[in-house]
């Protein structure tokens, strides 16, 4: 009985344990419900794809394109400006000349008036003189000098010779008069012409000044964009580094060679253009894997379909379905193969089939080369790994 008691007390303690336990879970259960609504998960990162990696190459490389294509108008702006401050200086100088040279003109005349006002005045000082020789202190009436006279004709003679130096005062009073005019007239000239020259020369260095501040500015701004493109060039290097390792990790790109010298007969006027720079006759952008595939089934087989709109890699089977072309998963030579893998896809062209079927020899564009894209390329790939069109029967 006592045995039975004890396993009776020990089976309600653990039925009692039991339903702590259940109800601590379902606490804890609740708490993290509840705390998952409150706080957001953290982001599961993953691996981009080839297309995306090139969709942000692309983007990145539209956005050097643009810094460039400022940086070079801000680079001949700051030749214009430069010029157009070397031209201010040229203007400077020919005013500062010209401003130095009336300031010697300038110089000059007050010499020469300091110099005749010297020379007038020594000629006044010495007719003073001369005429206060042929006076008398005291100097007697006319009625004394005749009475004095021996004869008329010397009261004459003296009379004529004072009237003779009087005369001589007034002239040199005059000369003086006209030549100190004459060049006070010129000095106001001078001066006159030096107002307006200065105020010239500070227009034109205020000019210059302002056209330096534009151009330290302008050449900061292109030294900014020169930055940007390098940070830019720094950020594409890096992933296509990337993108290369990830493909080197997937097997994509293993084994790829450059092949064909005539790219597959691709055409020169597509090959040649930077990349997405036109659309050929199908509705593809050039150089794409969609744009080579879409010239070898039209080489080929004289008829591809404009498929412009709706032509990824990863919507060819689908658009051939839809138009009655055959599709199968058996590779074959002449066939395009296509996969869907990524945000794109990718085509190939179906060079030749390994002898058990498992592996085909492409020819394609755009998968990387040397670090290059957009280029001609060929390699074996996995068969298993494509599904295919086969245009060659529905041209028949």
């Amino acid at each position: 009985m006592l045995y039975n008691d004890s396993i009776m007390g020990r089976n309600v303690f653990s039925r009692r344990n039991l339903k702590h336990r259940v109800m601590g879970l379902v606490s804890v259960i609740l708490i993290a419900a509840f705390m998952m609504q409150i706080l957001p998960l953290p982001q599961i990162s993953s691996a981009l794809t080839n297309e995306e990696y090139d969709a942000k190459i692309k983007e990145l490389q539209g956005q050097v394109d643009g810094y460039r294509n400022r940086a070079a108008e801000l680079a001949l702006q700051s030749e214009t400006l430069n010029g157009a401050i070397a031209q201010l200086q040229l203007q400077q100088d020919e005013i500062q000349a010209e401003i130095d040279l009336n300031n010697a003109k300038l110089d000059k005349l007050n010499a020469e008036i300091t110099e005749n006002e010297i020379k007038m005045k020594k000629q006044s000082e010495a007719l003073a003189r001369s005429i206060a020789a042929a006076y008398i202190t005291g100097q007697p009436s006319s009625l004394e000098v005749l009475a004095n006279s021996n004869t008329l004709n010397d009261y004459i003679n003296s009379k004529s010779q004072e009237e003779a130096l009087q005369a001589q005062l007034n002239s040199l009073t005059n000369q003086i008069n006209r030549i100190k005019k004459e060049l006070q007239v010129q000095k106001y000239k001078v001066e006159t012409i030096l107002q307006d020259q200065t105020s010239r020369r500070d227009q034109i260095a205020a000019s210059k000044q302002r056209q330096q501040e534009l151009l330290s500015q302008t050449k900061g701004q292109e030294a900014e964009f020169q930055r940007m493109v390098k940070d830019n060039n720094r950020e594409i290097s890096r992933l296509r580094a990337e993108q290369e390792a990830a493909n080197r990790a997937a097997g994509i790109g293993i084994g790829v060679v450059a092949g064909d010298p005539n790219r597959g007969g691709y055409p020169d006027y597509l090959n040649n253009a930077p990349q997405d720079a036109l659309v050929d006759p199908w509705g593809m952008y050039n150089r794409e894997c969609v744009s080579y595939t879409a010239w070898k089934v039209y080489q080929s087989y004289g008829n591809m379909p404009y498929w412009g709109g709706h032509g990824n890699a990863n919507q060819w089977v689908g658009n051939a379905r839809a138009v009655g072309i055959p599709t199968g998963s058996t590779p074959k030579v002449g066939s395009v193969g296509a996969t869907s893998v990524g945000v794109y896809g990718h085509v190939v062209w179906v060079e030749a089939v390994s002898g058990d079927g498992s592996k085909v020899y492409v020819s394609q564009y755009n998968v990387p080369i040397n670090g290059r894209w957009g280029m001609y390329s060929e390699q074996w790939i996995d068969a298993s790994k494509y599904t295919y069109i086969y245009f060659g029967e529905w041209n028949r």
